[in-house]
């Protein structure tokens, strides 16, 4: 009876230890699954944040481009009149033009600062996710409390094996010993 007890028991461990050991590592694979869904979603929505910065460069370049060529031409006309009529006009024009080149000229830089700001992120969260990924595909062999405990708890199931295995040879020998008696005491 005692022997189908300790089976039981180890049995029961067994199953207990399979179990925790399965939840966990359900928990890790949600957690991983969250981690990456949330990553892509990161990713995708800085490259489209970059995209479309890329874009507001492109015009800001062309709208500077076009300033420029518009205070060109004026200052060209404007040494060619020779400031004989409309002078300050053209004075107060190319002011207004040369600070609304200056303002393009900020938002262009500011935009330019974000989206290398973005960029850097977007590498930084590409590092992450090469990191993950790295971590998902090999085994975690760390000394952590719950694998000292597993390990723990497999040495001593092996060791209450061996007992039990030891028990079993002295159980089968005594039971030999006691037949034997038995004979030589029906014989005498």
């Amino acid at each position: 009876m005692q022997r189908h007890d300790s089976k039981t028991m180890l049995k029961k461990m067994e199953l207990d230890y399979d179990s925790r050991m399965e939840e966990q590592v359900d928990d890790l694979r949600e957690k991983m699954r969250l981690l990456q869904v949330d990553r892509k979603n990161n990713v995708e929505a800085l490259e489209a944040n970059k995209s479309s910065n890329k874009d507001l460069i492109r015009q800001l370049k062309q709208e500077n481009k076009e300033l420029r060529k518009q205070i060109a031409d004026m200052k060209r006309s404007e040494h060619a009149a020779g400031n004989v009529m409309g002078g300050n006009d053209l004075d107060d024009e190319t002011a207004q033009i040369a600070h609304h080149l200056t303002k393009c000229r900020k938002q262009y830089d500011d935009v330019r600062h974000k989206v290398a700001a973005q960029v850097d992120t977007l590498e930084q969260l590409k590092d992450n996710v090469k990191d993950l990924e790295l971590e998902s595909k090999k085994p975690s062999m760390e000394d952590t409390p719950e694998t000292r405990k597993i390990r723990m708890l497999e040495n001593r199931l092996d060791k209450a094996m061996i007992k039990y295995n030891e028990a079993q040879s002295i159980r089968k020998t005594y039971e030999q010993i006691v037949k034997r008696l038995k004979r030589r005491a029906h014989w005498l």
